[in-house]
Formats: structure tokens, sequence, C-alpha cells
């Protein structure tokens, strides 16, 4: 009986994930002269958004750079920031989780990306599902 018990409690918890994972959620881009970013937030099971950034330097100084800035503003959510950050040698810069919220940001939410830094941009970005 107790295995019985445990089966149907691990089917009813995979299927419980399952049905949460269909929100996969939002994508946010945009492109400027020298960068191109990325936005992409994320849910976990308990509607929680996580979102990651990626900006890759699409400019002919990358051989100049040392170290650049990033905020993020929206009217739909606090602002965040990141500083003293490096490329990788392709241009790239990524970072998983940099900021949480508790309820999720609407497709509609007009996001904006500053780059502070020796190749300075303000880039806004749009929204686009993510499959």
């Amino acid at each position: 009986m107790k295995k019985a018990i445990l089966v149907f409690f691990i089917i009813s918890f995979t299927l419980i994930l399952g049905s949460c994972g269909h929100d996969g959620g939002l994508l946010f881009e945009g492109k400027g002269k020298d960068w191109t970013a990325k936005l992409v937030a994320t849910y976990d099971i308990w509607g929680k958004e996580n979102q990651s950034i990626k900006v890759t330097y699409v400019g002919d100084k990358l051989n100049e750079f040392s170290d650049f800035d990033i905020f993020v503003e929206s009217p739909d959510f606090l602002g965040w920031g990141l500083e003293d950050l490096e490329l990788d040698e392709n241009g790239d810069y990524f970072s998983e989780r940099v900021f949480m919220l508790d309820e999720k940001t609407p497709s509609t939410t007009d996001i904006t990306l500053r780059i502070e830094g020796e190749v300075p941009e303000t880039i806004k970005l749009t929204t686009a599902s993510l499959q």
C-alpha cells in the first residue's frame, strides 16, 4: 500500500510540474548600433520570475574593451544593474538569474537597457514568447 501511495504521489507531482512548464517565459530583445541584448524571463513552479541577461558587442573595438556596466529599467518592476562586467573573446556577456520578481513581467512592458562604459548605448527591448 505504501508503494502505491508513493507511486501515486510521484505521478501527481510530475503532472503538476509538467502543467506548470507550459508557460515558457518571455524573451525581450533589442539591437543598437554597437550592441545587441536579450533579457529572458522564466518562471519557477511557484510563479516567481527569474531574469537572465545576454549582451553582445557587435562593434569594431572589441580589443579595446576593459569593462562596462548595464542597467535595466522598466515601469513594471524595480530596475537593476550590474557593474564591472567583462566580455568574453566573442564579445558576449551572459548572466543567469540576475534578478527575481514575485510577479510576472507583462509582455507589453517597456524595458530599457542602458550600457555604460567605453561604448555607451541605450537599447529598447521588445518582447517575443519563448517556445
